[in-house]
């Protein structure tokens, strides 16, 4: 927000500050990254890696409860249970998480479109990745594919 509060301006200090924010921002990344919150720290060789693992190369299949479940060899309640408590998220939380990283780095690296990039993300309607991007990003998936341009 503070970024696209910055990009409305019309004075010379604003290409400064939107780089100082997005650099302020790598490095609360980069820190919460290297921290015993982030939870591939916290869980190396555990059901749980696994199952992130999992998600990570299957991001744009049709992946469901059932099946992750039945990759980590538990049931469907007990595994969402665990995998909550371990990751601080829910299994459909932390896949959508997933698809948005992927997709955001579509939207700055190629020009697909935005509902090939929806697709090719394991979203199974552009209007759901919109409303998803925009409530998780603050901003529609177009306007931050702008924001590589503008810095």
């Amino acid at each position: 927000k503070k970024i696209d509060r910055e990009n409305k301006r019309d004075d010379e200090f604003k290409e400064l500050i939107i780089e100082s924010s997005v650099r302020e921002l790598l490095i609360v990344l980069y820190r919460y990254k290297n921290s015993a919150a982030y939870p591939k720290s916290r869980h190396k060789n555990t059901m749980t890696e696994k199952a992130a693992h999992f998600i990570v190369e299957n991001y744009q299949n049709n992946i469901s409860l059932e099946d992750i479940s039945r990759y980590v060899h538990l049931s469907p309640e007990y595994f969402s249970k665990k995998f909550k408590q371990d990751t601080g998220v829910g299994f459909r939380e932390y896949l959508v998480k997933i698809r948005l990283q992927h997709a955001a780095r579509l939207l700055l690296t190629t020009t697909m479109s935005v509902t090939d990039i929806a697709f090719s993300c394991g979203f199974n309607s552009s209007n759901y990745f919109s409303n998803t991007f925009t409530k998780v990003m603050g901003m529609p998936p177009a306007k931050y594919r702008s924001l590589k341009a503008e810095i």
